[in-house]
């Protein structure tokens, strides 16, 4: 099963995410696709060095590192790590803040697989933080807004580690046993791309617009016509990752609220041109 990570610079937080995976029983064996974003040589040489390791690792197989010269944005690292995953019926995709508890993936595409027969076409897992607070577990995202550092601070991989520990004190199996304690699946009504699994023919047959670079909107463009279809995401609730949260949109260089305010024009703009090319058809 291949699991889509782009990257871009962010080191602490891409080295956070990386090391998680070689010691984190997903539940499904897992292929990583890394599509680097022309991020710096220490990230680089940190990715090289990482994919050595996950050769060896009993969770993870066949670890393939794409580098990009430039930052060409999240939907084009997807889409290109896409045209370099011939197999499986399912790809996950994840940002590189994020860090999964035991069991995520296979909780989630035994969700999916659940739901197909109800036009389910991607799942997400329970978080910490994301813009669509339906996936947010209340009580840990206030906690970790409280502790959490600014996405423009130097920040060390022990400081970051220090975080999750503190937000975590009873460690990552009792948060998912809590979890457990609920109901396995319930209902989004819009996709949310820093953890996802999702049918793979769908992100070959249409892949996401790249004009929202470097991210911001292309999940929900992109999901847009399958919801006007009928088909619905889920949220797996026994599921878990954290999640810091627009780490590379909003560090050192970029101006996170310029970068959604102009992918959202952008966005609005595609849904009239949309709607417009429906109508016609409609009239036709």
């Amino acid at each position: 099963m291949d699991l889509i990570i782009p990257v871009f610079n962010r080191l602490e937080y891409t080295q956070t995410c990386l090391s998680s995976l070689l010691k984190t029983d997903s539940g499904v064996l897992l292929r990583p696709i890394i599509a680097d974003n022309g991020s710096r040589r220490r990230t680089r040489a940190y990715l090289e060095q990482w994919i050595e390791e996950a050769k060896t690792c009993p969770y993870l197989r066949d670890p393939l590192l794409i580098s990009h010269i430039n930052n060409i944005g999240f939907a084009a690292a997807v889409n290109s790590a896409v045209r370099q995953s011939p197999e499986g019926k399912y790809v996950f995709l994840m940002h590189n803040d994020c860090v999964p508890f035991d069991g995520w993936a296979g909780e989630m595409l035994e969700c999916l697989k659940l739901h197909e027969a109800d036009d389910a076409i991607a799942v997400v897992p329970r978080t910490s933080y994301a813009n669509e607070m339906g996936v947010c577990v209340t009580e840990i995202r206030q906690r970790f807004e409280a502790m959490k550092f600014s996405n423009k601070d130097t920040v060390t991989a022990e400081q970051i580690s220090t975080l999750l520990f503190n937000l975590y004190p009873d460690g990552m199996k009792k948060v998912v046993e809590e979890l457990k304690k609920s109901q396995r699946t319930s209902y989004i009504p819009e996709v949310c791309s820093f953890c996802l699994v999702l049918h793979k023919e769908l992100l070959v047959e249409s892949p996401m617009d790249e004009d929202f670079w470097p991210r911001f909107f292309e999940d929900k463009f992109w999901f847009l016509p399958y919801e006007r279809q009928g088909c619905v995401c889920m949220i797996s609730n026994h599921s878990f990752v954290h999640h810091f949260g627009n780490i590379t949109t909003d560090g050192p260089g970029f101006s996170m609220p310029e970068l959604f305010n102009m992918n959202e024009l952008k966005f609005k703009e595609k849904v009239r041109t949309l709607n417009e090319r429906s109508g016609q058809k409609k009239e036709k």
